[in-house]
C-alpha cells in the first residue's frame, strides 16, 4: 500500500510539473501594437532611443496593448565596433519596410509602429492608440523548445500569413571599445536574440502550426517570447501576443 500511495504521489507530481511547464498565451481579438525600433551599439543616437524602450517594461499596458521589440541592425559594425546583438536578418527586415514604402529610409534609431514609420520619438512625442479593432487571436501554446500557434481571423487576409516568432532579451549590459560609443557601457532590454518565422496556409477557417523555440547563444538577464503575424506579401503585422518567459 504504501509503495502505492508513493507511485501515485509521484505521478501527480509529474503531472503538476508537466502543466506548470505548459503555458499559453492569447492575444484577444483586439489588436494590439507592435513597436519596433532599429538600433545599434555603434550609433552614437541610439542610446536614448535603448533608455526609451527600456522604459516601457513599466508601463501597464505592456504584453497587452504595447508590445515593443528592439532589432539590432548590422550596418553599423563596418564602422568600428561589432555589436554582437546585430544581424544581417534585421537590417533586411528594415530594408524591407523601406522597399514597401513604410518608411522613408533606413536609419537608426528608427521606429515602426505597426507597420509604419513613427517619428514621434524625435520630437519626445507619445504613441497615440489606434482606433480598437478586431483582428482575430493568436493563441500559443507554450512547452519547453516548442510552441503551438494558431491565428482565428476576423478580417480579411491572404491564405498564406507567415508566423514570426522571436525571443527578447532584458536586462543586457555591454561595455563599447570602439566606434561612436566607446567608452560606454550601454544596457538593452526587449533585445532580439533569437528570430526564426514560419509560412502558414489557412485550413479549416484557421492558421495553426508547430514552430521550435527560437534558440539564442546570447545571455540575457530576463527573456520574453514574442509572436506575430503578418501577410506573405507585406511586412506589416497583423496581430501579436507577447510575454515574459
Amino acid at each position: 500500500m504504501s509503495n502505492t500511495r508513493g507511485i501515485i504521489f509521484v505521478l501527480m507530481l509529474c503531472s503538476a510539473i508537466s502543466v506548470a511547464a505548459d503555458s499559453v498565451l492569447k492575444s484577444g481579438n483586439e489588436k494590439n501594437r507592435l513597436i519596433e525600433l532599429y538600433t545599434s551599439e555603434g550609433c552614437s543616437s541610439c542610446p536614448s532611443a535603448d533608455k526609451w524602450i527600456s522604459k516601457l517594461k513599466n508601463s501597464k499596458d505592456l504584453w497587452n496593448d504595447v508590445i515593443p521589440i528592439a532589432f539590432h541592425v548590422d550596418y553599423w559594425d563596418r564602422l568600428g565596433w561589432k555589436d554582437e546583438l546585430a544581424e544581417e536578418t534585421f537590417s533586411d527586415r528594415q530594408r524591407q519596410y523601406h522597399r514597401e514604402g513604410s518608411i522613408s529610409q533606413v536609419y537608426t534609431p528608427g521606429f515602426v509602429v505597426d507597420g509604419q514609420e513613427w517619428r514621434g520619438f524625435f520630437k519626445r512625442k507619445m504613441i497615440e492608440s489606434p482606433a480598437p479593432l478586431n483582428v482575430g487571436e493568436i493563441t500559443l501554446h507554450i512547452n519547453a523548445d516548442a510552441i503551438s500557434a494558431q491565428f482565428i481571423p476576423q478580417i480579411k487576409v491572404n491564405e498564406t500569413l507567415v508566423f514570426h516568432a522571436a525571443v527578447l532579451g532584458f536586462d543586457i549590459e555591454n561595455e563599447i571599445q570602439a566606434g561612436e560609443n566607446a567608452g560606454r557601457t550601454l544596457q538593452h532590454d526587449f533585445a532580439v536574440i533569437a528570430y526564426n518565422k514560419k509560412i502558414v496556409t489557412l485550413e479549416n477557417n484557421k492558421f495553426a502550426t508547430d514552430m521550435h523555440m527560437p534558440r539564442s547563444k546570447y545571455r540575457a538577464g530576463r527573456k520574453a517570447i514574442v509572436v506575430w503575424i503578418s501577410s506573405s506579401d507585406s511586412q506589416s503585422p497583423l496581430q501579436v501576443v507577447g510575454n515574459w518567459l
